[in-house]
């Protein structure tokens, strides 16, 4: 009965201090500018009139089936907006940076890997790159992939069969009306999805490990961060004006804490939905949901842990308030968000917001944050009972 009693306590307390905090407009206002902004780098991110972009690069483009298809599908007008790259590398980079959505690279010799392929062998003409992330409009766009390649493979497939079983006694013009009305379902493409290590060597170090900036998710990291703070900084404020003067010294920091998770929750939860409309969390990934929602919910907790240490330490809103740009500016620059700042080395592991970039593809940072929010905690606690103590 009694861990009854303390749940109905802290879920009173929960709701009391949210409906507190949704009465602040301050607060209300970054809660609605969370996906204000979302959507606003969104749309910033595309552009124009697209609303898929591809970059398009060849292992040996002076290859003319190479060629031919770059030039086929540059000059077709649709929602595909292609960009052409002189190499497969600055193709990929192009995606890693959040400046196209996929990278399509073309095979080198693809008219003689599509006749081993029409043979039946295991063989790919092209390769697709992109983020872990899916949608619709990225496997629409695939298909015109395809279209082109198909275009190499269909005749000698279909070469192969009709000597096959009709011992060669068909002529050219009956070849040609079985190859227009051909179709393949072979595996001619691979996908890679990036983010995952590159493992050692050379491209890992110009690479930074395979961690993407993500521009769309850092800020809505970044926000969060923000609304916690703010929380933290209107607990302070409270506690100065002595709304909280009934409640020992000792269990003031539980209500910091208590603020701190209701903001962290509507804070999440907006940033989480946002994340949902824009297409960064496919709704068709039910095992991708789950992962981005358990990094989340993590994520909350730490900044939690890590905003009520800050208020210990800096004891008056007017310094957390002063402390609040500074510290959303360094976590802009220490984390993958709009540039990927590799030089920082072990600085970018004070910032949140960066385990959280990472943690969508790497499950190591989620343990990182765990650790992070534990020593957040621990400290807060042996802040609180000295400052207890002393008073």
């Amino acid at each position: 009965m009694r861990v009854i009693r303390i749940i109905k306590r802290a879920f009173t307390w929960y709701f009391m201090l949210k409906k507190r905090l949704l009465k602040k407009p301050a607060f209300a206002l970054l809660l609605v500018l969370i996906p204000l902004a979302v959507f606003a780098v969104s749309a910033a991110a595309r552009g124009d009139s697209g609303v898929v972009r591809i970059a398009l690069a060849a292992e040996d483009i002076s290859e003319t089936a190479s060629r031919e298809i770059i030039e086929s599908l540059t000059s077709e007008k649709s929602v595909v907006l292609f960009e052409t790259f002189q190499t497969p590398k600055d193709a990929v980079r192009s995606v890693e940076s959040g400046k196209n959505d996929a990278a399509w690279v073309l095979a080198s010799d693809i008219e003689k890997k599509a006749a081993s392929a029409a043979g039946g062998e295991d063989v790919k003409l092209a390769k697709i790159y992109q983020r872990e992330r899916e949608n619709v409009f990225l496997k629409m766009s695939a298909e015109k992939l395809y279209g082109k390649l198909f275009k190499y493979i269909a005749y000698p497939m279909y070469e192969n069969f009709l000597t096959e079983y009709f011992d060669g006694n068909v002529d050219g013009a009956e070849l040609f009306e079985y190859n227009k009305n051909a179709s393949y379902e072979g595996k001619i493409v691979e996908f890679e999805a990036l983010g995952a290590p590159l493992g050692a060597g050379e491209e890992e170090k110009e690479n930074d490990g395979g961690i993407l900036t993500s521009p769309i998710r850092g800020l809505v990291t970044v926000m969060i961060a923000v609304c916690i703070m703010a929380s933290e900084m209107f607990v302070q404020k409270d506690r100065e004006s002595g709304a909280f003067s009934r409640i020992p010294q000792r269990k003031r920091v539980l209500v910091s804490a208590a603020s701190d998770a209701a903001a962290s929750s509507l804070a999440c939860g907006a940033g989480y939905l946002s994340l949902i409309f824009t297409g960064d969390i496919a709704v068709t990934s039910l095992k991708g949901m789950l992962w981005e929602a358990a990094v989340m919910l993590m994520y909350g907790a730490a900044t939690v842990a890590m905003c009520v240490f800050l208020g210990l330490v800096l004891r008056s809103p007017a310094s957390l308030g002063a402390a609040i740009p500074v510290l959303s500016a360094a976590m802009l620059v220490a984390s993958p968000i709009f540039l990927n700042f590799a030089s920082l080395g072990a600085v970018r592991y004070l910032f949140l917001p960066f385990y959280y970039l990472n943690a969508v593809y790497h499950g190591e940072y989620l343990v990182g944050m765990a650790v992070y929010a534990a020593a957040a905690a621990l400290a807060a606690a042996l802040i609180s009972r000295a400052s207890s103590k002393r008073a």
